[in-house]
């Protein structure tokens, strides 16, 4: 069985670490064996953890400051409002055993706005071809619940970091034009801080720069930026001091080409769950968050996800290169880990997928 089992004091943990760390992308198979993305992709064995860069060639290069129409795809097309929805699924969770299922459309929640529900016992929840848009502060949070099931359920978030291309690159001082249509430095989740990452994208295949021959992780933070004059059109330029990891160094080709993501982490999982055990998730797309995609924590865990997508899409025919800012798949604290199978992880602004056991002092 593909089941992730924790024991006090153990830590498992897959790190993929497909966007800003150091290692190669792997696939952890059924029987627990690891290999490349080349061969876990011509392996046909699809009950595996599939992790890493996935083939995207559907767009064209990221133009910076291009003219964008998003305003469709951020209108609010459901037929009931976020608060009446609210009501509803609370209503629904309160019978032993019910169920229900979300009208069909993108429904667009404020700011702050989460979408939080306890206390279900053997509830289930169908939101097939319903669209979650949350901004910075925004989630889906489920607690103490039991038996829970979710199925068919798209998560987005409006922008949650900054899209732009290199100006100039020399030695850790970075000058950037930074696209209107994303964030700037100067959003509120940004911080002068090591929760700021960067990352640098080839311009033709939207991949990440990276040499693999370094198997170190090579982690880059942005602990303090400025704006500045110039810019071109649809942009505005910034000037980026960056800090790597000790003993590393952006050992790969950066210039005037090269695009790039400036990324905080101090946002909201997609999807929370606290103390929700013995339920199952299938079928779910996340495709941006200003934290981590799913977060299950501090529960008896024995939670199943089946058919689970955590990567990017394009926000309107904007090309967004990351999807969410964290890691893709966090478990954290559970008394028996997740089973996650038929599933996709990739482009996460930090590792793919972690399973880490609670800590106990031994005396």
């Amino acid at each position: 069985m593909n089941r992730f089992v924790i024991c006090a004091g153990l830590f498992v943990a897959c790190h993929g670490e497909n966007t800003y760390g150091g290692k190669k992308n792997v696939a952890i198979a059924a029987d627990g064996t690891q290999s490349e993305m080349s061969d876990f992709a011509q392996s046909g064995n699809v009950d595996q953890i599939q992790l890493g860069n996935s083939q995207n060639s559907k767009r064209s290069l990221l133009q910076v400051g291009a003219q964008n129409t998003m305003k469709s795809f951020t209108r609010h097309t459901a037929s009931i409002s976020t608060s009446e929805l609210e009501d509803n699924i609370n209503d629904a969770i309160k019978i032993s055993g019910g169920s229900y299922v979300i009208p069909e459309g993108t429904y667009v929640f404020d700011a702050n706005e989460k979408l939080s529900f306890s206390g279900g016992d053997s509830f289930t929840l169908n939101g097939t071809g319903a669209t979650f848009l949350f901004d910075h502060k925004g989630a889906l949070v489920f607690k103490d619940c039991h038996d829970l099931v979710l199925d068919g359920l798209t998560i987005d978030f409006v922008p949650q970091y900054a899209q732009g291309k290199v100006v100039s690159l020399s030695g850790t001082s970075l000058v950037v034009d930074l696209d209107d249509d994303m964030l700037q430095l100067d959003h509120s989740s940004f911080s002068s801080s090591w929760t700021t990452r960067v990352g640098f994208w080839n311009a033709t295949d939207r991949k990440l720069l990276r040499n693999y021959e370094n198997t170190k992780p090579v982690n880059i933070y942005a602990p303090s930026f400025s704006k500045t004059s110039g810019g071109a059109s649809g942009t505005q330029r910034w000037n980026v001091q960056l800090t790597l990891n000790p003993d590393n160094s952006i050992d790969y080709p950066v210039d005037s080409t090269t695009l790039v993501t400036i990324s905080p982490n101090s946002g909201n999982a997609a999807l929370l769950l606290s103390n929700v055990g013995d339920s199952r998730f299938k079928n779910l797309n996340i495709y941006s968050s200003s934290g981590r995609g799913i977060v299950e924590m501090q529960s008896i865990g024995s939670n199943q996800y089946n058919y689970i997508t955590i990567a990017r899409r394009d926000y309107g025919d904007y090309e967004r290169l990351l999807g969410v800012n964290g890691d893709g798949f966090h478990s954290t604290a559970n008394t028996d880990g997740p089973i996650f199978r038929y599933s996709e992880v990739a482009y996460t602004g930090g590792d793919s997928v972690n399973v880490l056991a609670p800590h106990f002092l031994v005396y």
